[in-house]
């Protein structure tokens, strides 16, 4: 097989072979391999808003001094396909694990935008709310909770609040040492 560059089908199947590359390298738990094979076919399509969320898990699990970089990658697949809440999810999660709340709530904002029904972004939601001062704003959330029928056992809510609290508690002592 000759590779010429400028043949759009040679671009796809090389571009492919890199994509299965990686998602195997993924499933062998070869994080960093993954991780440049799903750059190297990046290469071939930068528009490909799914290849930069596989990307993104690559390096989500290589471990937290990486999770910066998780920030550029969600934001590029955002960019990508703004339509797409899976995105604004990981964008969220991504400033959320670093502490970012503030940055973390206009993207799990828009992913109920998007997808009204997403309860877990609710509940981050609901936490980052709490965390930052935001009373009025979480009441109104867990009112939406409430309403959807989502854990209307209040003891139930409770324990996941109280859970949610304390692993944000634990984040910001462990940042703080």
């Amino acid at each position: 097989l000759k590779f010429e560059p400028d043949n759009l089908k040679t671009r796809d199947l090389v571009r492919g072979l890199y994509v299965e590359a990686g998602r195997s390298y993924l499933n062998q738990e070869k994080f960093k391999e993954a991780e440049a094979a799903f750059r190297k076919a990046l290469e071939f399509n930068p528009n490909d808003a799914n290849l930069w969320l596989t990307l993104g898990d690559a390096v989500y699990f290589q471990g937290e001094e990486r999770y910066p970089e998780l920030i550029e990658i969600n934001t590029r697949a955002v960019q990508v396909n703004p339509k797409d809440p899976v995105a604004w999810f990981n964008l969220g999660s991504a400033y959320f694990r670093l502490s970012r709340y503030a940055e973390a709530v206009p993207a799990y904002e828009r992913v109920l935008e998007l997808e009204p029904q997403n309860e877990d972004a609710r509940h981050y939601l609901s936490h980052l709310y709490e965390e930052l001062g935001m009373e009025g704003k979480r009441s109104e959330i867990r009112a939406t909770i409430s309403r959807r029928g989502f854990l209307k056992d209040s003891a139930a809510m409770s324990i996941l609040l109280t859970s949610l609290t304390v692993s944000l508690a634990d984040e910001k002592h462990t940042l703080t040492r």
